[in-house]
């Protein structure tokens, strides 16, 4: 049942009775005193009809209603506070709110060690929405360790809903699938993990849209704890992650990850994928990937006996090394289903000092890997690939020997027939 009050006085009375019931008030109505209010009974759900432009305490309204469901229909304007919400509280923005903040203030969470609460967006409306900032408890002490998303929309043309979240104790953050369609969610621009107990979990197992959050400043994980990310159904991903060692699992979307030094586990399905591992010399990375055009760049200084796999015949794939210690000589890099036919090695010219010119040389035997390595060039760079194994060998200082602290190895399972055509220095 649903009351519409359009303005509240001492002496209204209203009982919304059993079951879950509404009470719809414009906005200086839902930040009434409690006085004013003393009237209205058995109500679980408030309704603002009209721009939040002021702030509501749901203690206001106790103990004669248990509100902890808030809809606000024209979302809200300036900085306002809804305080005195609980365990498992809800709240609906129907509307945009572009610059806006919001605070929620959940009551004892400085006590309760597993507060909760709902945000879903819906503005029904075609393209962007942005919802604003919404703040969780924004007092250091009294944090809320998890949030369940929902980013939909009652238009079919919507494409993608913002949020700002502040929560600075958050741990787990759940993007739940919605019956009515997923819509892309960005949260570029949300702040969380400031304190020890840091976000390490999201789930969005049935979510079906794209997540967005790339912010280079406040990314996932930007204290560097251990994030698992779980979608694998989700649209096209754009993701950056801190400097744990993550993993995760992601859909057949065109995907863009950024990762930092840690040891990082990446799954993602048959899109055009870009994989950035910014591995430092301690930690390996395994990336596997579907079909596709795919790139895996290895950014950092580390990262050798990481693993690539590409699964399929994929169009175009390509490995990126711009360190000799991406893959170094005796601690190589894996590199599954690489394909002779389309994919390619790329290294970056900084690797030989500026040097671009490569020779290309065969060989059948370890025998003919030290040999070959005996007689490199030193003019150009001599790459070595061992038909009897797989491995490819770089001579990359030119000193006629290979060593682990010089030079570089590649592993391709299979033995793919490679040539010089699959090289790039540039």
């Amino acid at each position: 049942m649903q009351f519409d009050v359009a303005n509240i006085n001492a002496g209204i009375v209203a009982d919304g009775g059993a079951g879950t019931d509404t009470i719809a008030l414009v906005s200086a109505s839902a930040g009434a005193s409690a006085a004013n209010l003393a009237g209205l009974s058995n109500f679980e759900i408030l309704e603002v009809t009209n721009v939040l432009a002021n702030s509501v305490d749901l203690d206001n309204y106790e103990p004669a209603n248990a509100l902890n469901h808030v809809i606000l229909d024209q979302g809200f304007t300036g900085t306002h506070t809804i305080s005195g919400a609980e365990q498992n509280f809800q709240l609906d923005l129907l509307a945009g709110s572009l610059g806006q903040t919001l605070n929620i203030l959940v009551d004892n969470a400085a006590i309760n060690t597993n507060d909760a609460v709902g945000i879903k967006l819906d503005a029904g409306n075609a393209g962007t929405t942005d919802f604003g900032t919404v703040n969780l408890n924004p007092i250091f002490v009294n944090v809320v360790e998890n949030v369940t998303i929902d980013s939909t929309s009652t238009n079919p043309f919507a494409t993608q809903n913002n949020l700002h979240l502040s929560d600075i104790g958050l741990q787990a953050l759940t993007i739940a699938h919605d019956a009515g369609g997923d819509v892309t969610l960005d949260l570029d621009g949300s702040t969380t993990n400031f304190i020890g107990s840091a976000l390490t979990s999201v789930q969005a197992a049935g979510f079906t849209g794209g997540i967005i959050w790339d912010d280079a400043a406040n990314g996932l994980g930007n204290d560097g704890n251990n994030i698992t990310f779980n979608a694998p159904n989700s649209g096209n991903d754009s993701l950056r992650f801190g400097n744990g060692n993550d993993t995760v699992t992601l859909g057949n979307g065109n995907n863009t990850v950024h990762f930092g030094t840690g040891s990082d586990s990446l799954t993602a399905g048959n899109g055009n994928n870009q994989v950035f591992l910014n591995t430092d010399t301690s930690h390996t990375d395994s990336v596997t990937l579907g079909t596709g055009s795919n790139l895996v760049d290895f950014t950092g200084t580390g990262g050798a006996s990481s693993t690539v796999s590409f699964q399929g015949h994929g169009l175009n794939d390509t490995v990126e090394f711009s360190h000799q210690a991406n893959s170094a000589f005796t601690l190589p890099d894996t590199i599954t289903g690489f394909q002779a036919s389309t994919d390619t090695l790329h290294f970056d010219k900084a690797i030989f000092g500026g040097n671009t010119a490569f020779d290309f040389v065969t060989v059948a035997s370890q025998v003919g890997v030290i040999a070959a390595a005996g007689s490199d060039s030193a003019a150009h760079e001599t790459f070595i690939y061992d038909l009897s194994t797989g491995h490819l060998y770089v001579d990359v200082n030119h000193s006629q020997s290979l060593t682990a602290a010089a030079d570089m190895e590649v592993a391709l399972t299979g033995i793919p027939h490679i040539t010089a055509a699959n090289i790039l220095v540039s």
